[in-house]
């Protein structure tokens, strides 16, 4: 949207509480019944399930790719840190935790077609909570029965050390989850997995947000 344009899904990053809004993790229609119906609450998932715009396109890509779908990422910020969502601050610049990541998003694509050779595609809700934040990953799993939800919940450091091991780690957990593809509970079918790191090479690692929403 244009600078200057309102966001009627954001909340206000610096008036958190006092922003209206529609959490889109809460917008999908699974659990929906069971959020704050009080605009002004930071839970809030709308007068009806998808009446977002945005929750209609991700709901519509995923139906349209499903039968392809390997494995879908979802990518959280942490919940202190609301520099993640994109665009910040009413501009076009990407905040550098944006940059890293969809680096992180990258990465994950390439293990797992290094090991499934099927279409992954990638999501990110950006969205506060967390990974409790609401029940669009749930939405996932019921649409997305044989392939696997992970989220990757982005933490920060300073020390780019962290990274070869952290990656090496999220390498070996998306392998095991991609060989196994049907997961069997329902608490198996999404890991909860924190990701250190801050100098991922961004000139290695390219991702095209607007080329997944096409």
């Amino acid at each position: 949207r244009k600078k200057g344009e309102s966001f009627p899904w954001l909340k206000n990053m610096r008036e958190f509480r006092k922003g209206k809004a529609v959490n889109l993790l809460n917008n999908f229609d699974t659990h929906f019944n069971d959020f704050p119906k009080a605009k002004y609450d930071e839970h809030y998932g709308g007068d009806k399930p998808f009446s977002e715009a945005e929750s209609n396109i991700i709901r519509d890509y995923i139906l349209e790719i499903k039968e392809n779908v390997a494995a879908v990422f979802l990518l959280f910020s942490s919940t202190k840190d609301d520099a993640i969502t994109f665009p910040f601050a009413y501009t076009r610049e990407k905040h550098e935790s944006w940059i890293l990541q969809e680096q992180l998003a990258t990465h994950a694509l390439r293990t797992a077609w290094n090991v499934s050779h099927n279409p992954i595609v990638v999501l990110s809700t950006a969205e506060y909570g967390g990974l409790e934040g609401g029940r669009m990953d749930d939405w996932l799993i019921e649409t997305l029965q044989k392939s696997i939800v992970l989220n990757v919940q982005l933490t920060y450091s300073l020390r780019a050390s962290d990274n070869n091991e952290t990656l090496k780690s999220l390498n070996r957990k998306i392998r095991t989850l991609l060989k196994r593809l049907i997961i069997g509970s329902y608490r198996d079918k999404y890991l909860r997995y924190q990701i250190r790191s801050a100098a991922l090479r961004e000139e290695v690692f390219k991702f095209s947000w607007r080329k997944i929403m096409k």
